[in-house]
């Protein structure tokens, strides 16, 4: 399995990279990768996860998966009879 699908990662990593170095050229960024202690930090992270836009973000993802259920379920609704006859097939 790994000979078959080698060739195709080889090739998709080198396109990566190359597209990399179109857009940016060489770029060696050492302090991009140094741990920040900061970052790790729970009480920061806990005010993230709930704060008042992120609760709003939730709340817009729970009303777009509301809408999108509704319409499904609508076309679905009204489909049901050809579903139905579909599955007996």
């Amino acid at each position: 399995m790994v000979i078959a699908v080698a060739p195709i990662m080889l090739v998709a990593a080198f396109a990566g990279v190359v597209a990399s170095m179109m857009q940016v050229g060489v770029l060696f960024a050492p302090e991009a990768i140094k741990p920040k202690l900061s970052k790790i930090n729970p009480l920061k992270g806990l005010k993230r996860i709930f704060s008042a836009r992120a609760l709003v973000e939730l709340t817009k993802a729970i009303l777009k998966i509301i809408l999108v259920g509704m319409v499904a379920f609508g076309i679905l609704w009204l489909y049901r009879d050809d579903l139905l006859f579909f599955s007996v097939i």
